[in-house]
């Protein structure tokens, strides 16, 4: 029998290991190592000074987390190897994948070996410890596409799409869709975040499937079709990094954090994060004026279930969010139609991608690597509007400092 147990300590998760490690034994190790590693540990050390016995079966599980971590920005260190068992490390190549330590003291030291990049400062905001870069990038501009007037009455038409060049605004969300011909894509609008000139739409109709286009931002040609949203561009002016490891931190939190780091009023911002329950809501059928509901508006009591997948409980536990959106430190200081871009009760409006479960690395020197590693790697499930109580733990921002506006 094998026994695995866990502790966290200084940022570093020791796992303690005895028993026998064997093909009976392992899938329940492999389980608890994989559990950690969704849950956002990146540094481990796994002590072998009690374990008996070890297989290729058993041997197995470390090679595969080490994968995982190494893809992630993370790395798991062994310890403490008894030499009855050492050959069977050394003959599998090991000492190749892995750095091994003699003693726990060894192990522990090996990690704050690693020099930290002398760009990275640390701080804490509201009591949670977070991790940032920051640069000269100069302030951009928010750019207003449509009007979300007709939204409520659903009565847009072929007049009111709006084509924007992917090209141009790398970031943002909106109702949106890709295509060349009204008569094709007008049922096919859907909600939409472009992030890192990634462009993902989930159209809304019945059993919807995410469309997207990688590195869409990279063809000069391809116009997103809108019928509202926004967008922006420029450089990253704040990177931060949240590790956290102890629960959750409430998206709604997040403004906090990021006028913390930054003397804007208004940001563009876009997030990697792991999901701990997203509340969201997405719009399953196209505002057009064909598709008007015969009385009311499509938020009305009597339609709202019909036009609004809301959602009624946290989902996506474990999932990967990649998300756009904006950010206000004061937004009754902006103009009405940005003000207009923000629920009434919050001064962020952000749109998620919703991928499946994986690492992902929280380094803010490889956030924009990492973003383009998540959109080829994952499998993306839907888009949705998040609501300011959907939980996240670790994450990275990209932040981008707006201060001025544009309406398309």
């Amino acid at each position: 029998m094998a026994v695995c147990t866990v502790a966290d300590k200084g940022g570093i998760t020791w796992i303690t290991l005895s028993g026998r490690i064997d093909s009976m034994t392992s899938p329940e190790i492999q389980k608890q190592i994989n559990a950690l590693i969704l849950d956002g540990r990146r540094r481990m050390l796994a002590g072998f000074a009690d374990v008996t016995y070890i297989s290729s079966a058993g041997l197995r599980i470390f090679i595969t987390a080490q994968k995982q971590l190494k893809k992630a920005g993370g790395e798991m260190i062994l310890f403490a190897i008894p030499p009855e068992i050492f050959p069977v490390f050394t003959m599998s190549g090991f000492e190749t994948l892995f750095r091994i330590a003699q003693t726990h003291d060894a192990a522990a030291a090996a990690f704050h070996e690693d020099a930290p990049d002398s760009l990275i400062k640390t701080a804490t905001v509201s009591g949670l410890s977070i991790r940032y870069r920051e640069t000269d990038a100069p302030p951009s501009t928010l750019a207003i596409i449509g009007s979300q007037e007709k939204l409520a009455s659903a009565s847009y038409t072929e007049k009111d799409v709006i084509a924007v060049r992917a090209s141009t605004l790398p970031f943002g969300t909106g109702l949106a869709t890709l295509g060349d011909s009204y008569d094709e894509y007008k049922n096919l609008f859907g909600e939409t975040v472009m992030a890192g000139g990634n462009f993902f739409f989930y159209p809304a109709v019945r059993r919807a499937a995410v469309d997207f286009m990688v590195n869409s931002a990279g063809d000069p040609n391809l116009t997103g079709k809108f019928l509202h949203g926004f967008g922006f561009s420029g450089a990253f002016s704040r990177i931060i990094a949240l590790e956290n490891t102890d629960g959750y931190i409430e998206l709604s939190s997040l403004p906090d954090i990021i006028f913390s780091r930054t003397d804007a009023n208004l940001a563009g911002i876009v997030l990697l994060a792991e999901s701990k329950g997203l509340w969201g809501m997405h719009i399953m059928k196209v505002p057009i004026r064909e598709n008007a509901p015969p009385t009311g508006a499509i938020f009305d009591r009597e339609n709202f279930t019909d036009w609004m997948n809301f959602a009624v409980e946290p989902k996506d536990f474990g999932g990967v969010i990649l998300c756009s959106g904006i950010a206000a430190r004061d937004k009754t200081a902006l103009s009405g139609a940005a003000q207009s871009l923000f629920p009434d009760t919050a001064n962020m409006h952000l749109h998620a991608a919703v991928f499946s479960p994986g690492p992902f690395n929280t380094a803010v020197e490889r956030f924009d690597k990492e973003v383009a590693r998540v959109v080829t790697e994952l499998d993306v499930l839907r888009v949705q509007h998040l609501l300011g109580r959907s939980r996240i733990g670790c994450a990275v921002l990209g932040v981008i400092a707006l201060s001025g506006e544009t309406l398309l």
